[in-house]
């Protein structure tokens, strides 16, 4: 098994076209076909893909998990309406005190300040927490999470970022290429129900088993930076 990455590749004339290679950096006497790498990462992200049946499972969980943020916002934001009411009343009753001569001017201007600065963080707060519409919140899961059942589709449409990504995002950890097939240290657990698939048809072994941990190891500080292909000699 062999070291590659994937800023080293180039293209090599033939009679009539170029071809694109991909270049061992320890083995420089060994190339690899593009193509062979391109289509195999498509075969692997399609195998990898969410059957009809698992996207249903993760909007309908989706949904449930969305109910109880939706209501905590919606009373914070119904909270801070009351207190905002409450303190429209304090000014108004503050107003009516210097009317009646109740209090000094220098009086009214102090507290008269301190519910204008709190009126003001109160209304902010209100502008950048309004609730949305659960309905909303439903259409965009129907929306974008039927696009799991091709990830190969999602990654043709990214850009150079985004391909790269999606990539760390599902492995982690740099590819390895090696008997005409990819191997890898991480799939992300999410995929764990369909890596039997891509692994029967000799596409991805994935070579460690799933572990159940507290959080995702894709979120951590500790994922890969890199988005280049590898092999390693065993």
């Amino acid at each position: 098994m062999l070291v590659w990455k994937g800023d080293e590749a180039g293209y090599t004339k033939g009679r009539k076209n170029y071809y694109l290679y991909y270049r061992c950096t320890e083995h420089t006497n060994y190339n690899l076909a593009g193509y062979k790498l391109h289509d195999t990462i498509e075969e692997v992200l399609k195998g990898l893909s969410f059957s009809t049946h698992q996207v249903q499972f993760v909007k309908e969980t989706a949904k449930a998990l969305l109910i109880e943020p939706q209501k905590l916002k919606k009373e914070q934001h119904q909270n801070k309406i009351r207190k905002l009411h409450e303190l429209n009343e304090k000014i108004f009753k503050l107003e009516e005190r210097l009317m009646n001569n109740e209090i000094e001017s220098s009086t009214y201007q102090t507290w008269f300040q301190k519910y204008k600065e709190e009126k003001a963080m109160l209304e902010y707060s209100l502008n950048g927490s309004q609730p949305s519409k659960v309905r909303n919140e439903d259409e965009l899961i129907d929306r974008i999470l039927p696009n799991l059942t091709n990830l190969y589709e999602i990654y043709q449409k990214g850009n150079i970022t985004q391909k790269h990504t999606l990539m760390r995002g599902v492995f982690k950890d740099n590819l390895v290429w090696g008997d005409d097939m990819f191997r890898t240290a991480f799939i992300d657990p999410t995929f764990s129900n369909n890596i039997l698939k891509v692994k029967q048809k000799r596409l991805l072994f994935n070579e460690q088993p799933f572990k159940v941990l507290g959080l995702s190891p894709v979120s951590t500080q500790y994922r890969s930076q890199t988005g280049y292909i590898f092999q390693r000699p065993f």
